[in-house]
């Protein structure tokens, strides 16, 4: 069974934004993430390269949150003590009514 972080997989992202302390994104079907945590973003020049592309897969590990996309792009999230920004790792919206929050 899949976590509600892992259900992203195969959305698309329409738009991304950034403020100084999270990183926005909305997908097409009008889910939400942000991310408070410490990022990381390689095989990409910035966040806007990931606008209109689908989630490939997503990886989970004991300090790591991953992103994948095409052609070998990842967004990274530390999800570590030392990643920690709050006022949580990162929340996901699929409705006003249903929230999932990473601590």
């Amino acid at each position: 069974m899949k976590t509600p972080f892992e259900r992203i997989e195969g959305f698309l992202i329409s738009s991304v934004s950034r403020s100084f302390d999270e990183i926005c994104f909305l997908f097409s079907n009008s889910a939400i993430l942000i991310v408070y945590n410490s990022w990381t973003l390689s095989g990409a020049e910035s966040l806007d390269f990931l606008i209109g592309k689908d989630i490939c897969h997503v990886k989970i590990e004991e300090c790591n949150f991953s992103i994948y996309f095409e052609p070998d792009i990842v967004f990274g999230v530390d999800v570590s003590d030392d990643g920690y920004r709050g006022p949580e790792a990162m929340c996901l919206y699929f409705s006003k009514e249903t929230i999932f929050v990473w601590n």
